[in-house]
């Protein structure tokens, strides 16, 4: 018992009480990771529901929901991702150069290094900055963001990124001729792709390249418009996401399953329900 009560320190008593079912319970959770694209912590607080691993961000997301781009602010979404037992929270650094993107970094990490991923964009000057960072100090967290073709994942992969981000509803509103050529290996017929279906398979095409590297790079497939493309991607390899809370409602609300569960309360009620 010593053992077990030694490295559940920390954990609830549950935990305490039950250490096979918690660590079974662990298991069951796998490899996936859910995390809310949001700045707005009235939204995290909503649906933080014990699903969510963290919350991610950019400067558009920012600017969407009045948050400010400054170190204040992140120092709030940083105290409430801790306050609800988020896992991660990502912050993409800015500036003009490799250099200045460093250095926004590098402020921003200081709030909490543990927790903060930091995300850069897939381009010259932001490869070079998460290459900096990363010679700097291993321990740092990245994820390569803005992609829409699969030839960038190699990039990401190649500087020893964490995560690279490919926008999938952005990738099906581009140039589709051009997307279907990218991966025209896995294309679903000969003829052109309908958008979604192109982007679909080219962000399989992505997992595939890092499952057959043996990376551990994980493809945190963003702007997903809806909760079903999610299942798509999960049932051929993904695991990791983030989306909108309005993704978020499609997840959690499905209308036939509220419907249910307003019916067993009803018979519950009517059962002479009490404590």
């Amino acid at each position: 018992m010593q053992v077990a009560s030694t490295a559940l320190k920390g954990s609830s008593p549950a935990a305490a009480l039950r250490p096979a079912v918690y660590a079974q319970r662990q298991q069951q959770k796998g490899s996936l990771r859910l995390f809310l694209d949001s700045a707005d912590v009235r939204l995290w607080e909503q649906y933080q529901n014990g699903s969510l691993y963290g919350f991610t961000t950019n400067p558009l997301i920012l600017s969407k929901d009045q948050v400010p781009c400054t170190l204040a602010s992140f120092r709030t979404l940083v105290e409430k991702a801790r306050q609800l037992q988020a896992q991660e929270l990502q912050i993409q650094a800015w500036g003009g150069s490799a250099a200045a993107m460093e250095a926004a970094a590098l402020r921003v990490l200081d709030l909490d290094p543990g927790l903060i991923t930091i995300k850069l964009p897939c381009t010259p000057d932001g490869l070079a900055a998460a290459s900096a960072l990363m010679a700097r100090d291993g321990s740092i967290a990245i994820t390569i963001t803005g992609v829409y073709a699969p030839h960038q994942v190699l990039l990401a992969q190649a500087v020893g990124a964490d995560y690279v981000a490919p926008y999938l509803g952005r990738m099906s509103d581009g140039d589709i001729t051009q997307l279907a050529l990218s991966h025209r290996q896995l294309a679903f017929r000969k003829d052109a792709p309908e958008p979604m279906e192109a982007a679909l398979k080219a962000v399989l095409s992505m997992q595939v390249a890092v499952d057959a590297s043996s990376s551990s790079m994980r493809i945190l497939v963003a702007s997903i418009r809806a909760a079903e493309q999610m299942a798509i991607l999960a049932a051929n390899g993904c695991n990791t996401f983030t989306f909108s809370p309005a993704v978020m409602e499609q997840l959690a609300c499905v209308p036939e399953t509220l419907q249910a569960a307003a019916d067993f309360e009803a018979a519950a009620a009517g059962n002479g329900a009490e404590w």
